[in-house]
């Protein structure tokens, strides 16, 4: 069963954060973390949004085009891969997307391409393969604007 954990973590030369993330156990989220170079401060299962995502195991269709139109407006500016996840995450309504964007900016943390941050927070391989394929062409952000029409 996919469970939600809330942590509390600091990275070795920044500031303490939280954030959440899926896991099948406890032990499987302090290795998720610390495999970011997190050290974990505090880590509880998040009940309520443990139950609210039970029953959609993926985000709202509406909610995730959104959340790829504003990554690519953000990156078509020049922002970094960080303050793009965070700054989409603001407009973030469906929980299973704001627990997957969370794991996205907990990669990024750790200096992750954002392919690697969506492969991570366990978005669909077909959408970071094609993310990665664009990013590696020189224009992640189209790719973010193409999937933004298919949902």
């Amino acid at each position: 069963m996919r469970l939600v954990y809330r942590y509390i973590g600091k990275p070795s030369n920044e500031e303490v954060f939280e954030g959440k993330l899926f896991a099948e156990n406890e032990t499987e989220a302090i290795e998720k973390i610390s495999k970011q170079g997190i050290k974990v401060i505090e880590l509880k299962l998040d009940f309520a949004t443990t139950v609210n995502t039970i029953f959609f195991k993926s985000p709202n269709g509406r909610e995730l085009s959104q959340f790829y139109r504003t990554i690519a407006r953000r990156l078509a500016n020049a922002r970094g891969t960080q303050q793009t996840i965070e700054e989409s995450l603001e407009f973030a309504m469906d929980e299973n997307l704001r627990v997957m964007g969370s794991m996205m900016l907990l990669a990024a943390k750790n200096a992750a391409t954002i392919d690697d941050c969506m492969r991570f927070a366990q978005f669909p391989e077909r959408d970071y393969s094609i993310v990665k394929s664009m990013r590696l062409a020189g224009s992640p952000y189209r790719a973010f604007e193409s999937l933004s029409g298919a949902y």
